[in-house]
């Protein structure tokens, strides 16, 4: 049973004031990564666009409202820090509701790729349920923070911020290893380029992996520390982590592309169909056509 007696109250403001910093930093990194993108893709989809811009204004929205609790628990009631663990800062609680909607916004953007790139619609559908799940999970969650104290919260329904963060690690360890079988079965076709879909891989693999270690750190922090706030300093980390991941992917395609294009991917099925057309390849000068695959 955790009672306000258990609460470390400098340690607690000092994890916090460690959180809101690093959380506002990354959103400066968010923010150079937003201005990257619009700066290299003038040309790309209005979709896209709206994409990049509505994450970074959701980041926005985030760090205020971190820097609105933190003010809140160390300036506004500096004189009775011990409320910050009667109940929840209003800041801290939209900053959580906030947290899962990046997330989830970021977790369908690189699920759909498991449908493009793929061709299984059924795994991407499954990511999308499971994410959209968080995402109502999140919103209960930060109806609770709002309605009742973080001690009744942590003994009642502590459970059921566990399963939102185990369901969104699980969604990041899944969408990840679709990709990343997927890729390596593409580089053991490829007979050229396999350096290309090497660095694609190592991308596809630490973007699943950076957010769902941060994901899963936070609920072991949470239940091995119900004391201490922890677990809260990671989760304002964590959206940041979702946009940079996703912002950087984006970024990434100039680079791969001109990768791809100083030594194309060819594939042996490409080899196979020249094979048959063998006056193309002693007779014309035009350039052998290969296969490209990035994402």
């Amino acid at each position: 049973m955790v009672t306000i007696s258990d609460y470390d109250i400098i340690f607690n403001l000092g994890v916090l004031e460690i959180g809101a910093m690093i959380s506002t930093l990354l959103f400066g990194i968010t923010t150079s990564q937003a201005y990257t993108y619009y700066e290299r893709y003038p040309a790309d989809h209005l979709r896209i666009k709206i994409l990049v811009l509505s994450i970074w204004l959701l980041e926005l929205c985030h760090t205020t409202a971190v820097l609105q609790g933190l003010f809140f628990a160390t300036i506004t009631q500096y004189h009775r820090p011990e409320l910050l663990f009667v109940k929840s800062a209003t800041g801290f609680t939209i900053s959580f509701l906030l947290s899962g909607l990046i997330a989830t916004i970021v977790q369908v953007k690189f699920a759909d790729r498991i449908r493009t790139v793929m061709g299984k619609p059924w795994l991407a559908i499954v990511c999308w349920i499971l994410s959209f799940a968080r995402l109502l999970g999140t919103t209960w969650v930060a109806v609770l923070l709002f309605t009742i104290e973080l001690t009744e919260f942590a003994n009642r329904w502590g459970h059921l911020a566990m399963a939102t963060w185990f369901i969104a690690a699980s969604v990041d360890v899944l969408t990840a290893a679709a990709l990343t079988i997927n890729l390596v079965r593409k580089r053991q076709e490829a007979i050229l380029g396999k350096p290309i879909l090497d660095k694609i891989i190592a991308t596809t693999v630490q973007t699943g992996l950076v957010t769902s270690t941060n994901t899963v750190t936070m609920a072991i922090c949470f239940v091995a520390m119900p004391h201490n706030f922890v677990w809260a300093a990671f989760g304002f980390v964590l959206p940041k982590l979702f946009s940079i991941s996703l912002f950087a992917s984006l970024n990434a395609r100039q680079k791969l592309r001109r990768a791809s294009e100083d030594a194309p991917t060819i594939y042996l099925e490409n080899l196979n169909e020249l094979a048959k057309v063998p006056s193309k390849l002693e007779f014309t000068s035009t350039p052998i056509t290969s296969s490209v695959h990035t994402t």
